[in-house]
């Protein structure tokens, strides 16, 4: 019996599945290899926000760099997007400038080596991979970007291609097929193991030929449009999907909080709602030294970098503010990170001392 047949049977008499409903993916879990692909989970930005010149996390999962030296831009989640969507990522140019031969202005995913180990990338069985998104500019032409392998140095695999916005402001839906590299080095960790790029003018220096594999990184192919270049350009992204195979599948809508623990794998904030609500901060030794722990929901990629927005900011019982001291953390795992506070005011042992700052425990790629 088909599994078209076996899920009609299963969803009762009458309702029809063709094979072309499996095919197109209709039943497809966890084919998406991209997170937060449909940009509905946004845990550091809630408005528009500069960019910076340092390749920096702004929607999660999604960095981006701009150092096109007197260009400025910002980046912000957006509720414009395509029917059946919510949300998409928005860069606008607000000055425009042209790139020198050695900037870099790109959008990114960064793929944990362990989520694409099964593409076999770097052997002989490398599996070829469609990548599909949809995007809506204010500028048309011809636009690039490329697949490489996370390494953004000479010595890095990279695929670069074409893609072309035929209409401004118009969404429109882009796929591209890639044979799996035979070649290079794939890592299949939890480091870096593939890096998915969406070009917006970087140099003629990070130029690659579009349609083919070469040795160096090139997040852009030659003769492409440079976005960074016209003040008050807009680019928007939304729908992205790698999958296996030759064919573009409908994008693998998530649950909210499927998506949102997926990224916490690799970014969480602990509010301070939560670190009082679960008596995150007890007395450790002496009379102004504490000590808490606090346990991941979501077992994160690597031990953290832990910070926090308010320096020295905690409350003691009954609730009085305390500003100052010294904060030492500990991060003994990928599960668990612990502090030690010493406030500059000495205070009883029958405290209890709680965090009211949130803190931002960072493990990305």
């Amino acid at each position: 019996m088909s599994n078209a047949r076996n899920l009609a049977n299963l969803l009762g008499t009458g309702t029809q599945i063709t094979t072309a409903d499996i095919a197109d993916g209709a039943f497809q879990a966890n084919k998406n290899l991209i997170i937060n692909g449909a940009m509905n989970v946004s845990q550091r930005i809630s408005s528009s926000t500069s960019l910076t010149t340092s390749l920096a996390y702004y929607l999660d999962r999604f960095k981006v760099i701009k150092t096109t030296s007197g260009a400025s831009a910002t980046i912000e989640q957006s509720s414009t997007a395509p029917a059946n969507f919510k949300n998409s990522m928005l860069v606008t140019i607000t000055t425009g400038a042209a790139a020198a031969g050695a900037d870099l202005n790109y959008i990114s995913q960064m793929l944990e080596g362990q989520n694409v180990s099964s593409l076999s990338f770097g052997t002989s069985d490398a599996q070829t991979v469609t990548l599909s998104f949809w995007v809506r500019s204010s500028v048309t032409g011809t636009f690039s970007g490329c697949l490489n392998n996370g390494v953004t140095t000479a010595s890095g695999r990279t695929y670069p291609f074409n893609y072309t916005i035929s209409s401004a402001n118009t969404w429109e839906k882009k796929t591209i097929t890639i044979a799996g590299d035979t070649t290079g080095t794939w890592a299949v960790d939890n480091t870096a193991g593939m890096q998915v790029v969406w070009d917006l003018g970087s140099g003629s220096g990070y130029a690659g030929t579009a349609g083919s594999w070469a040795t160096s990184f090139y997040p852009k192919a030659t003769s492409s449009v440079d976005l960074v270049a016209t003040t008050g350009a807009t680019f928007y992204l939304t729908g992205v999907q790698l999958e296996v195979g030759d064919t573009a599948t409908p994008l693998e809508h998530r649950s909210y909080g499927d998506e949102l623990r997926r990224c916490q794998r690799y970014f969480q904030i602990v509010e301070s709602e939560q670190a009082y609500g679960l008596g995150f901060w007890r007395p450790h030794s002496g009379v102004n030294d504490f000590f808490g722990v606090y346990h991941y929901p979501v077992e994160m990629r690597a031990t953290a970098t832990i910070t926090h927005d308010t320096s020295g900011n905690f409350v003691h019982q009954p609730n009085i503010v305390i500003q100052g001291g010294s904060e030492n953390f500990y991060n003994s795992s990928p599960r668990v990170f612990a502090a030690r506070i010493q406030p500059t005011t000495t205070h009883s042992v029958s405290y209890a001392l709680f965090s009211i700052t949130d803190y931002f425990c960072d493990a990305e790629l």
